[in-house]
């Protein structure tokens, strides 16, 4: 099986590519995605989190704190928008050798778990934006984590 290898070693401003951005289409029989997190130009503060390949994900629980904070995708380049997200979630998914898997997630892995999982349900992170003026181009949004 391909498991998106390619996409996600080689996209250096990516976290987890959902199958569809791999694969350029919806698969109804594939449901999965790779949650890989690391420092990069455009999340500079992130966290090391190895790849993990997560089938079949559920969401069992989501913190009722929520926080907005940035985020951009490859799916719809050149802009980011600031997002409201729980800050924390526990999901159930199959690994690679079809164990279950249950994992809490918090702040910045809960995010990308979150946004991936989205694209599982056909949804970007544009269809969280609660007001418009939280949509900034993607210099503008270099320039403000920047403190330029």
């Amino acid at each position: 099986m391909h498991w998106c290898k390619v996409c996600c070693c080689s996209w250096p401003l990516c976290c987890g590519p959902s199958a569809e951005q791999c694969s350029g289409k919806k698969n109804p029989h594939t449901i999965f995605f790779i949650l890989s997190i690391r420092p990069t130009a455009r999340y500079p503060n992130a966290p090391e989190l190895d790849p993990v390949a997560v089938i079949n994900p559920e969401i069992l629980w989501a913190s009722g704190m929520i926080e907005k904070d940035w985020e951009g995708c490859l799916s719809v380049p050149g802009i980011r928008g600031r997002v409201p997200r729980p800050t924390a979630i526990r999901v159930r998914y199959l690994d690679l050798d079809g164990r279950q898997v249950e994992r809490d997630f918090s702040v910045f892995a809960a995010r990308v778990f979150l946004h991936e999982y989205n694209h599982l349900e056909g949804k970007a992170w544009l269809d969280h934006v609660e007001d418009n003026r939280d949509i900034v181009s993607e210099r503008e949004y270099l320039r403000l984590i920047a403190g330029c």
